[in-house]
């Protein structure tokens, strides 16, 4: 087609090709590989040289490249756990992707790095799949031994990217009461053990958040050996324990809403770790700042949501802007259902957000879409 000009249109040369056609394939591929996913995947579609270019394993990684600094998407988990949803911000509206039932049973989604998934069972330590929710690929990892008397299990997945490996850690409570650890490496036969610096237990709600070559739980100081609320740190590259001593003005969660009306979340936001205390009408954030030769410090936000919160609802952090802050509301239970809210603190107003596709019921998790295959991350 044309326009009333004679000249094609973009769809055009979309459709067929155009001049592209005539380029190199490695230039082809490099720019391919700056699109959005959902754009490459209908790019294979437009012929079966894209086709084939956009399968092969070198664009794979040029296209992983060019993503890894990116800045994360969000993505949505729905009640079920059998499917995740991927918001299309341009487009107002979240794309379903089914996940892999292996053996039968629905796995839930415990970390995210990197484009991967890690699923899991809470009560059962075995399997533990680690996924790409775009290609639909995903591997088993090696059944493990020491968990195997577990109670609950929590596993978070993470990058260390000095040596280029993906590593998978599991924390579980057996007979002891207290949390042990385990680790492997993506390509290993078998999990080891990890030693604690001191004796903890994580919580059922202490999911492992990922960032920047480190996983993180936050601890509650009612189960901590020192009494003291903290975050406990593990450096995958050293694969080393450490204790961040969260800031006094931090107050803790006691499961007592008469006591404290409020609860306390780690995010990765925005590839910052952040701590979020939300109390009656107010939400308090300290970003974590990490640096390697002064150890960790915390930067404190705060801002009046000029509405004061239910004990049941649950506004959670998911993105900021330089003036607004993303909100994931709960209308009147933990269970039920949500809606996106954005609220702008210098002008105290709301606005919703209707996203098409999204379920009733959500959590979110920050996800960094690619075609990266899991299988390759065993052989990096």
């Amino acid at each position: 087609m044309a326009d009333g000009s004679g000249r094609r249109t973009g769809r055009d040369i979309l459709r067929t090709g155009g001049g592209l056609l005539n380029l190199p394939l490695d230039i082809i591929a490099d720019i391919l590989s700056l699109l959005p996913i959902e754009d490459i995947l209908r790019c294979r579609s437009v012929c079966k040289t894209w086709y084939g270019l956009t399968k092969d394993s070198y664009f794979f990684k040029l296209q992983f490249r060019r993503t890894f600094y990116h800045m994360p998407r969000l993505m949505f988990i729905s009640k079920s756990e059998n499917s995740v949803f991927l918001l299309d911000g341009k487009q107002c509206k979240a794309r379903e992707i089914a996940l892999p039932t292996v053996l039968g049973r629905n796995l839930i989604v415990m970390s995210s790095c990197n484009g991967l998934l890690c699923l899991a069972s809470e009560e059962s330590p075995n399997p533990v799949i680690i996924s790409n929710p775009i290609t639909g690929k995903y591997i088993v990892l090696p059944e493990s031994v020491n968990a195997s008397y577990s109670f609950i299990q929590l596993v978070g997945l993470g990058y260390d990217p000095w040596n280029m490996k993906y590593k998978v850690v599991r924390s579980y409570i057996d007979n002891s009461k207290f949390t042990r650890f385990e680790i492997i490496t993506l390509g290993e036969a078998s999990w080891r053990q990890l030693d604690v610096p001191c004796k903890v237990v994580c919580g059922r709600n202490s999911r492992p958040i990922y960032c920047e070559g480190a996983l993180y739980w936050i601890l509650d100081k009612k189960f901590h050996y020192d009494g003291d609320g903290c975050i406990l740190a593990f450096d995958l590259r050293e694969e080393k324990f450490g204790m961040i001593a969260l800031p006094p003005n931090i107050r803790m969660p006691t499961g007592n809403p008469g006591l404290y009306n409020g609860s306390l979340h780690l995010l990765n936001v925005a590839g910052c770790l952040t701590v979020i205390a939300h109390e009656c009408q107010f939400l308090h954030i300290w970003q974590v700042m990490r640096n390697r030769d002064r150890g960790f410090s915390f930067r404190y936000h705060t801002s009046d949501m000029h509405c004061r919160w239910s004990v049941f609802s649950q506004p959670v952090l998911l993105d900021w802007c330089k003036d607004s802050l993303l909100l994931s509301v709960s209308k009147f239970g933990v269970y039920s259902e949500r809606d996106l809210v954005e609220y702008f603190p210098e002008r105290k107003q709301y606005a919703g957000h209707h996203i098409r596709g999204l379920p009733k019921w959500f959590r979110s998790c920050s996800f960094k879409p690619n075609l990266i295959s899991p299988l390759d991350c065993c052989l990096s």
